[in-house]
């Protein structure tokens, strides 16, 4: 009995601090229940190549938006986005107006609406610079 009461006073515990958690910080607990978010980067033709003549090097992918972090897998509550792939790095298409249905294998039902590219990383880093990843 003295087992039990210990193991419920345990629980109730750890739910509260759970619930206690301050508006500011559910990122944290978004990031422990889901995992770490991924990064997407704008699109800056310097790394990702002119889309004019690059963009078929890129693969269409879809990441997963909740609280305006990316996620790599569904997440209960995430929004669908539809971005590219190129050596390892996630981005947003290009927002040149004469991109858009360009590219006939991009899902452009999903594509990111503008608060998604205010979410996004302005730049991705050069290879070699011990982040892992590129080239």
């Amino acid at each position: 009995m003295r087992m039990t009461s210990r193991l419920f006073l345990a629980g109730m515990l750890g739910f509260a601090a759970t619930a206690c958690v301050p508006p500011g910080d559910t990122e944290v607990g978004v990031s422990a229940q889901f995992g770490p978010g991924i990064d997407v980067y704008d699109y800056d033709p310097g790394y990702f190549g002119a889309w004019q003549s690059d963009y078929m090097m890129w693969t269409p992918s879809t990441v997963y938006v909740l609280n305006g972090r990316f996620y790599g897998s569904p997440v209960r509550g995430a929004r669908a986005v539809a971005v590219y792939r190129y050596h390892d790095r996630y981005f947003l298409p290009p927002r040149d107006r004469s991109w858009e249905h360009k590219d006939q294998r991009y899902d452009y039902h999903n594509q990111p609406k503008s608060k998604d590219y205010q979410h996004a990383r302005p730049r991705a880093p050069r290879p070699g610079n011990g982040r892992g990843g590129g080239h």
